[in-house]
């Protein structure tokens, strides 16, 4: 799984954290800006937890 977020976002809250459990697959992809994420565990196996366009 991988959360993008390409857009506004003023405020985000994910119940148990984004989590890529794929072969490859980062966790996070934003492409804005964003709030501040570190509030939100976010993890990749195997990938980028988080990738900032």
């Amino acid at each position: 799984m991988t959360l993008e977020i390409d857009g506004a976002l003023s405020a985000l809250s994910v119940a148990g954290g984004v989590h890529a459990t794929g072969r490859g697959s980062d966790a996070a992809h934003v492409t804005t800006a964003a709030p501040d994420l570190t509030s939100i565990e976010i993890t990749a196996a195997q990938g980028e937890t988080l990738v900032r366009a």
